[in-house]
């Protein structure tokens, strides 16, 4: 056996346990940076907020006419979000399960600094949806953010939800 070979090397070549944790670290420092940039943008949150709010009126118009009961979303004078209940007041089940369905937009840092500015709806601060899904009245709901503003209304008897000064356009599918 000549003195010029080498046993076998059993390394393979790879990732250190080291050079992966600074992979990690710099991938997480990135996403600290980049993710309240990217919601801070009014056309990300303010408008997914409207759209949210726009899905979870359906959700009570069409729990409306499963439960056979009058549901209405009821705006938290506050302006940070909204309740369905029942016309005895029962809140509705949140559709993620477990809870009542409560929208708070200072307990969900994707909506962190929305604001429901102005609710005009009679009577009062609420949308109600009749027991047939219609809707009992008009509704205009802005929701505003830094310095903009988008509008979600609800036509009366049909129940229709529109959305005003969305930067992608979006449509109420009935759902």
């Amino acid at each position: 056996m000549s003195s010029s070979a080498r046993a076998p090397s059993w390394r393979f070549p790879g990732v250190s346990i080291l050079g992966l944790a600074v992979g990690l670290a710099l991938i997480a420092g990135a996403a600290t940076v980049a993710i309240p940039a990217f919601f801070g943008r009014p056309e990300v949150s303010l408008d997914n907020a409207a759209i949210l709010l726009a899905r979870d009126l359906r959700a009570a118009q069409n729990h409306a006419v499963v439960e056979r009961k009058d549901m209405l979303v009821l705006f938290h004078p506050d302006g940070d979000g909204y309740r369905i209940v029942d016309e005895d007041g029962r809140p509705m089940p949140s559709p993620t399960g477990g809870a009542d369905f409560d929208r708070r937009y200072s307990a969900d840092a994707v909506f962190e600094n929305v604001r429901i500015s102005a609710v005009r709806s009679e009577p009062g601060q609420q949308v109600r949806f009749g027991r047939d899904g219609f809707s009992h009245s008009h509704a205009r709901i802005q929701l505003s953010y830094r310095d903009e503003t988008r509008t979600v209304r609800v036509r009366r008897g049909t129940g229709k939800v529109e959305i005003d000064g969305l930067r992608r356009p979006w449509e109420d599918d009935g759902r």
